[in-house]
């Protein structure tokens, strides 16, 4: 809706998708296609040479994640490369010259630790549900009555790089009125959750916490793991997973010739995510 902006950098956009994350870049360049058409249909009827038109947005850089090493693709470093005619083959030796800069790690999803993972955590995560009355009883609660435990954190593992004692919130251990510090009291349980200490901040008050209190935000953080591993490494893979950027590539020569197609320049990048900040072409 903004013809000043004439370019636009679009980041850490996964290198595959399942669906949603291509119907969304998509549905983005239709709105540009329809941003170009008003355009050139407000110089059509203005007719005026006196009158300047914005042009709208003309770039379009797509940095993607890294998906797979140097080494499967042989990828090239190069930067005179015309990524728009990679996005829209005309040529036949599309196939010869569609690269991407380096990539160092695989993002794929590794099957076998998914189910490694779910198998692990599935009998607790079932568990959780079932827990209705009564208070915890493994660690920490089973260790004290109070509802705070004293943690020592190393330079390491301080928010602040200063090592300090400070009393964190465990909570009562008993079934409340918030679902969030349910969870969060269930994943406490687990002593490798029992790290990554920081105060509590407005959201974490909303759901609950105490104010002006301190928290394990890795037990907190775990909540956003689905209940049932088992059955979302299922559902993954019933939905192949498609390349991005081929799929881009794809809907740029379906609309080709249409009105649809907009006729802007597209770049696309896939950059080392530990360099793409110290990189001048993101500062550009």
């Amino acid at each position: 809706m903004n013809p000043r902006i004439t370019s636009i950098t679009l980041t850490n956009i996964p290198a595959r998708s399942i669906g949603p994350v291509i119907e969304r870049l998509i549905s983005f360049l239709d709105f540009a296609s329809s941003q170009q058409n008003a355009i050139r249909q407000a110089r059509v009827e203005i007719n005026d040479h006196g009158t300047t038109i914005l042009r709208g947005l003309r770039h379009i850089r797509l940095e993607l994640d890294p998906d797979f090493s140097d080494d499967e693709l042989g990828l090239s470093t190069g930067r005179d490369i015309d990524y728009d005619k990679l996005l829209d083959p005309g040529d036949d030796d599309f196939s010869n010259t569609f690269t991407f800069f380096e990539d160092t790690k695989q993002s794929t999803l590794n099957h076998q630790d998914a189910k490694r993972v779910s198998q692990l955590s599935h009998e607790n995560t079932a568990q959780y549900s079932h827990w209705k009355s009564g208070r915890l009883k493994s660690p920490p609660y089973a260790d004290t009555t109070s509802q705070y435990v004293n943690r020592h954190v190393e330079p390491s593992d301080s928010w602040t790089g200063n090592v300090y004692t400070v009393p964190v919130w465990i909570g009562p251990g008993t079934i409340g009125p918030y679902a969030a510090v349910n969870e969060y009291m269930w994943n406490l349980q687990d002593a490798k959750l029992r790290t990554n200490v920081g105060p509590a901040m407005p959201g974490h008050v909303a759901a609950g916490v105490p104010p002006m209190t301190y928290i394990f935000y890795a037990a907190w953080d775990a909540m956003v793991v689905p209940k049932n591993l088992a059955a979302l490494v299922k559902n993954c893979g019933m939905e192949p997973l498609r390349d991005v950027a081929m799929a881009i590539k794809d809907y740029r020569a379906h609309t080709r010739g249409t009105p649809h197609h907009w006729e802007g320049n597209i770049e696309l990048v896939r950059t080392k995510q530990a360099l793409r900040y110290h990189a001048p072409e993101y500062w550009r």
